[in-house]
Formats: structure tokens, C-alpha cells, sequence
């Protein structure tokens, strides 16, 4: 059964409205009573479950009315690759949408499937097939929920901080690739997206699922949407009939935004979330602080709660009677282990007394995934890329990897730089999975966008960023700084990873124990130089065997039931 469900903050008045049923649209999230959302979220969430903005629905409807019914259907949406374990795709016999990829709810009752944090389970997602070998996507599809949480830098979407708002990405998905579109067809996925919201009549299953009506009458704000009749707010709405397509494809965007921050469950950064974890309890029953205090940054914070949790000592533990998970197979607890767990994730080389080198229970893992939100959303090289390149091409092979200078770069954008409108025949081969027929076939995170003239919109904001990551002055050059982002990859945040794997931006990495092992043999090769531009933090992680085993029980004590 489909609902509108979304955060508890989003109530609307505070009404409640029993579940709509839900048709072949394939909707998100269970059955029963649930709150009644703000009209942009509904028309939002409508928008990333629309499967005729793909290009194999608009080939199909080239010569016919958008509205007709039409045989045939992209084949890449009929199964889902669960973990290597084909099954029935929530979008069988349609097209490709934002929500074929970012599931949540729609196989939670499959077996080998089960619940997601909007992402899928595949290391790489397929795309649809055009006949040009791209099959996946260049990376794994991150989780969106929390995706938009407010952060201390600037704000950066994609591994690679390509996109600088939600709505430059939503609006770069609908014409892009992963929807079937070629670079050079974005004119045409631009005209397509337009022409679904002039000519849709609303009579379609996923348009009752959200509230019924036309896009033009609902955009308009003619029209408001069931059950409550809410309009669209003014700033959202757009004159269909008046509208250019690039105007339709904004206002589509920005209701796609609209949409991601509302699966934020912290909206204020903080930890006033509308689900709790067991960790969340664990901090409250146990009077620890929370949140950052005014003023006070996410990495002072991390200290001031690693002395805050040593203080404690008999902190009292959580268990079921304090709250139960329903999506997950490990029980709702908050114990000993957990709390060695935590103890390493923030413990950092700094807070160790004068003395011999220690053995482990070093964890550095606050230095980039700083509580509450565990991200610093920043940019690091902890070998991920390193790893899944060696593993192809064997050890060392990618500390050998031939990369360009800028100047090399800048002189042939085609062979080197990922594809865009400007250079739409770009290969794209340094953003991409290793192969063994292709030496050069890898990722180099940040590498890919940093000074790179076809991506202008996050350029001013991404050379500060890795100028006070690096420490260096304002003179220093992008020639001189682009060596040094080789590798570089966004932090991501780190609760309900059970619903996430597999993880990494490969895809390479299976279960948590894979992660924290990742870690602790990264940290040791740091040690000995051997990361190709290595993140310093890196070699500041120092784990034993018992560390990886209370780790995994913190990290597991941050998963979260969908809200």
C-alpha cells in the first residue's frame, strides 16, 4: 500500500489522513494512518516517481499523445539487482525514474531485498541501454535521506562536489544519462521534460497517489491537491501556458529539491530527529550533550562528548524496552560494546597522553565524521579509489596510474575529462569503475571537477575549500592544488548504514566489517607512504582486532526504522 508519509515536522496543522492506495506507480511507504504533507512535498515526491521523463518513454511517444497508452517499456527497471540476487523491480513494464534508484519502501516485504535509505543495492546502478557501453552509472548511488542536512562548509552534491544545490543536480538527472539521455540530447531531454508537465491530464496511478491533477493545473495553483485541497505555494508555482521549457525544467527542479530536503530527519543539523536510534537514546538517557552548542563547531563538539562519555562511569545501557527496530535484524541496544565503539570513533592521536605509540582504539573517525550528523561533508582520499584500482590491476598499480597536469588536461578535455554540454564526447575516464582493458579507467574524486571549466558553478567555492584543507595561501594556483585533490571523495553520513550497503563511492565495499577492515589496512599503508595522496588523517587510525568488532556494534547502533 502507498501513503504520504514524511517527517512529523511537515504536518499541516497537525491533520492526519488515512493511507491512499497506491496502483502500478509503485509507491514508497507502509500502510496505516499517516501525516498529511505539505503540498509541494506530495507534488515533490509525485515528480521523483515520474517514469515518462526518461528517454525510452519519450521515444515511444514521439507521433502520439503523451497521455496514450503504449506498449513496450525500458527492460532496465523490470529487476532490481539485490545484492547480486535478481528481483521483481517496483517500476516493472515503465521507465526510469529518481525513485527507481533511491528506493525506500518498495521491497521492504521481498525476500534478499528489504528497506533502503534511497539509494538502491547494487555497488553501481544500471542505466538504461543506448547502445554506447555505459550500462552503470559511473558510481554507487548515495543514500538521500539526510543527504541535505545543513553543514559548516559549503554546500557540494555528488562524491565529486559537482553540484553546488539540489536543483542544479535534479535538473542535470532529468537530462541526463542515468534517465537515458545523451549528452548531446539535452535540448531534447529539456523539450521532453516540458512536454510531460504541459500535456500530462493527471489520470495516471502515480498522480492519484500524490494528490490527483494535471502538472499544469497544480503548478499554476489552480488547483490544489487532495485530500485537503492545499495549493502550491506562490514561489513554487509556474504559468504552464506561459512558460519556456528551461522555466519548466526549474520549476520541476526546485520541487525535486523541495522533495530531498524533506527526507532529512534532522532539519536543523542537530539532534531533534523525528526517529531516534539507539545511540540517540543512549546520549539522552545518559544526560550527554547533544549537539554542537552556539558557536561551537561539529570537531569541538566530538571532544567535548568523547570527555563528557569518560566521565560516566556506569552510563546506563538501552535496550528493547527503550525502543525496538522493525527493518533491521540486530535488536535496539546501546551496551558496553557500543560504548567502546563510540569511544574509538572519537578517539583522535590529539587526545592520547605522552607515551609509547598505542596498539589500537584509535579511530580518527570524528575527524571526518563528526556526530550529530557524522559528516563533515568535506573532501578526503582514504584510498578508497587506491583500493578498487589495485584490486583490478594489482598492488601498486594505482600509485603508477599516469595523470595529467592541468595544462595536459586543459589541452585535451575529450580524453581526459568526464562529458558535459560543452565537451558532450568526453570519455570521462579518470570518473570511472577500474577494468582491466582500460589502464587509464578509474576514479579520481574531486580531481574530475576541481578548475575544470566546464563545471563553473562550484568552481570559487571548491578551490577554498581545498585551499584551508590543504592549508595553503590564496596565490597558490590551480596547477599547483589540482595534484592534490587526486582521490578526494565527500564524506558521507553514517547512520542507518544498514540500509545502505554496499558502501564506498565503488560500491567495492560489501558489510561494515569490510569498511573498518578498509580503514585499518589503509591507516597501516599510510603509515608507510604507501596511499597515493593519502588524507593525513589516515595514517592517525591505529585499530586492533577487538576495535573492529565495537565499531561495528556503534555503527550499527545508529540505524533507524523509516519514519
Amino acid at each position: 500500500m502507498c501513503v504520504l508519509r514524511f517527517p512529523l515536522r511537515l504536518l499541516l496543522g497537525g491533520a492526519w489522513l488515512a493511507a491512499v492506495g497506491c496502483g502500478s506507480g509503485g509507491g514508497s511507504r507502509g500502510g496505516g494512518i499517516q501525516p498529511l504533507e505539505a503540498a509541494e512535498i506530495r507534488l515533490g515526491e509525485r515528480l521523483f516517481r515520474e517514469t515518462r521523463f526518461a528517454q525510452s518513454f519519450a521515444a515511444r511517444v514521439v507521433g502520439r499523445a503523451l497521455n496514450d497508452p503504449l506498449s513496450g517499456h525500458d527492460p532496465v527497471v523490470d529487476v532490481v539487482d539485490a545484492f547480486g540476487t535478481p528481483v521483481p523491480g517496483p517500476y516493472a513494464g515503465r521507465a526510469m525514474s529518481c525513485a527507481a534508484c533511491h528506493l525506500s519502501e518498495e521491497l521492504a516485504a521481498v525476500a534478499g531485498a528489504g528497506v533502503r535509505a534511497y539509494c538502491d543495492f547494487s555497488s553501481r546502478s544500471p542505466t538504461p541501454d543506448r547502445g554506447d557501453g555505459h550500462a552503470r552509472t559511473a558510481r554507487n548511488t548515495p543514500p538521500l535521506r539526510d543527504a541535505a542536512l545543513p553543514r559548516e562548509i559549503a554546500t557540494f552534491f555528488h562524491d565529486d562536489g559537482e553540484f553546488e544545490t539540489l536543483e542544479d543536480l535534479a535538473g542535470a538527472t532529468l537530462g541526463g544519462r542515468n534517465l537515458g539521455w545523451q549528452p548531446t540530447e539535452h535540448p531534447a531531454a529539456v523539450s521532453h521534460v516540458a512536454r510531460v508537465v504541459r500535456e500530462d491530464d493527471g489520470a495516471d496511478a502515480n498522480a492519484a497517489d500524490h494528490g490527483g491533477g494535471s502538472y499544469a493545473s497544480v503548478l499554476s495553483g489552480q488547483r490544489g491537491l487532495a485530500p485537503d485541497g492545499a495549493l502550491l505555494p506562490v514561489g513554487l508555482r509556474a504559468d504552464v501556458a506561459t512558460a519556456t521549457d528551461d522555466e519548466l525544467l526549474d520549476a520541476v527542479s526546485r520541487l525535486l529539491g523541495v522533495y530531498v530536503r524533506s527526507l532529512a530527519l534532522a532539519p536543523d543539523g542537530g539532534a531533534a530527529r523525528t526517529v531516534r536510534s539507539a545511540y540517540d537514546v543512549f546520549v539522552e538517557k545518559n544526560g550527554l550533550p547533544s549537539k554542537p552548542g552556539p558557536g561551537e563547531t561539529s570537531q569541538a563538539y566530538a571532544h567535548r562528548l568523547r570527555t563528557a562519555l569518560l566521565a560516566i562511569a556506569s552510563p546506563l545501557p538501552v535496550g528493547p524496552g527503550d525502543g525496538v527496530l522493525r527493518t533491521h535484524p540486530h535488536p535496539f541496544v546501546f551496551g558496553e560494546l557500543e560504548r567502546r565503539g563510540l569511544l574509538v570513533f572519537l578517539t583522535a592521536p590529539g587526545d592520547l597522553p605522552p607515551g609509547p605509540p598505542p596498539s589500537g582504539g584509535v579511530g580518527s573517525c570524528a575527524v571526518c565524521h563528526a556526530p550529530p550528523s557524522f559528516s563533515d561533508f568535506g573532501f578526503h582520499n582514504v584510498g578508497a579509489s587506491q583500493v578498487e584500482y589495485d584490486a583490478v590491476h594489482g598492488l601498486g598499480a594505482f600509485s603508477l596510474l599516469a595523470v595529467p597536469s592541468l595544462a595536459t588536461r586543459s589541452l585535451d578535455p575529450n580524453r581526459y575529462l568526464p562529458p558535459s554540454s560543452t565537451h558532450p564526447l568526453a570519455t570521462g575516464v579518470f570518473r570511472s569503475a577500474p577494468v582491466l582493458a582500460d589502464p587509464e579507467a578509474s576514479d579520481l574524486g574531486l580531481w574530475n571537477v576541481f578548475a575544470n571549466p566546464d563545471v563553473p558553478g562550484p568552481q570559487a567555492a571548491l578551490r577554498a575549500v581545498v585551499l584551508a584543507r590543504l592549508g595553503l595561501p590564496a596565490t597558490a594556483t590551480d596547477a599547483e592544488l589540482l595534484p592534490q585533490t587526486i582521490g578526494w571523495l565527500k564524506t558521507p553520513p553514517l547512520r542507518d548504514l544498514g540500509h545502505s550497503a554496499p558502501y564506498f563511492h565503488g560500491g567495492h565495499v560489501l558489510t561494515l566489517l569490510d569498511a573498518v577492515q578498509h580503514y585499518r589496512a589503509a591507516s597501516l599503508s599510510a603509515r608507510f607512504g604507501l596511499v597515493r595522496n593519502a588524507a593525513l588523517e589516515l595514517s592517525g587510525i591505529v585499530l586492533d582486532v577487538d576495535d573492529l568488532s565495537s565499531l561495528i556494534a556503534f555503527l550499527q547502533s545508529l540505524d533507524e526504522d523509516p519514519p
